[in-house]
């Protein structure tokens, strides 16, 4: 009896220095092909964007509120780019969901010379955008930490993935800080997908992939306030702006847009968005 348990208990720790090993394997793996892709993909962007002011604009209900702003960089999330007041800049996608309704639309958006990321999810095909999609839309590729480290923000993007959260605004995030600039300000970053939807409708069903939108939102608030610390340790000179803020609302600095077509602060001054 005694010589079976100790058989079994080897049998055991062979099985689990496997997995660890294989585990290990692969994470090296994705580490060295993540370090290489990104110096392709993100090197030429880092301090791109000194002194100037960025907007990020994601598919929040308050996007259709949003009043342009002059003379910014936009930076789109998903299907963010169906919003026709701005020409992007940048657009970032990654969950098959978040654009698999606008393949064709995504795929010919030019809009200001516009740059398209589009990440790895590392995962099944109920949330992977396709590779010969991605080849198609001529785009720039990169990967995240998901099923590879700890969820952690990302300083030096060109040689380690992007940290991966319940939103791809976050992603975006780190891009955008990363290229330094003086002001980024969010814009239909609600938080409140399970409740609101997007801009143009509801927001399609989660549920069906095992997720819980509620839950995300509620983490996604909280991802933000871990992002305002890096963002305050790491590039305190780029202040943020959260524009007609519901879910981030009190996380940065807060300011709305009045009927009148006006930026006004939470006492309904005007403001002028260049002495910010």
């Amino acid at each position: 009896i005694r010589c079976f348990k100790r058989i079994n208990l080897e049998k055991f720790i062979n099985i689990k220095l496997n997995s660890q090993t294989n585990k290990i394997t692969l994470n090296v793996q994705r580490s060295i092909t993540t370090a290489l892709l990104h110096q392709k993909t993100f090197s030429l962007f880092k301090n791109c964007n000194n002194g100037k002011a960025v907007v990020l604009i994601g598919a929040g209900p308050t996007v259709n509120n949003f009043i342009p702003i002059k003379n910014t960089i936009c930076c789109g999330l998903n299907r963010a780019f169906l919003f026709d007041k701005v020409k992007f800049d940048y657009l970032f996608a990654i969950d098959k969901l978040g654009i698999q309704d606008y393949y064709n639309e995504f795929l010919n958006y030019t809009g200001n010379q516009c740059i398209k990321f589009v990440g790895d999810q590392n995962a099944n095909a109920d949330f992977q955008i396709p590779e010969s999609y991605a080849l198609k839309m001529k785009c720039l590729r990169y990967k995240t930490t998901t099923n590879l480290t700890d969820h952690k923000f990302t300083l030096d993007i060109d040689s380690e993935p992007l940290g991966n959260f319940c939103t791809i605004s976050l992603q975006a995030m780190q891009f955008l800080l990363y290229t330094n600039p003086k002001r980024i300000y969010l814009v239909g970053i609600d938080c409140t997908f399970a409740t609101k939807g997007h801009f143009i409708g509801s927001a399609p069903n989660t549920t069906l992939r095992g997720e819980n939108p509620h839950n995300n939102d509620l983490r996604s608030v909280i991802n933000w306030k871990e992002l305002k610390d890096f963002a305050d340790n790491y590039y305190p000179d780029t202040e943020i702006i959260s524009i007609n803020p519901v879910g981030l609302k009190g996380i940065f600095k807060d300011i709305y847009t009045n009927s009148d077509g006006n930026y006004i602060d939470e006492n309904g001054n005007l403001v002028e968005l260049e002495n910010i």
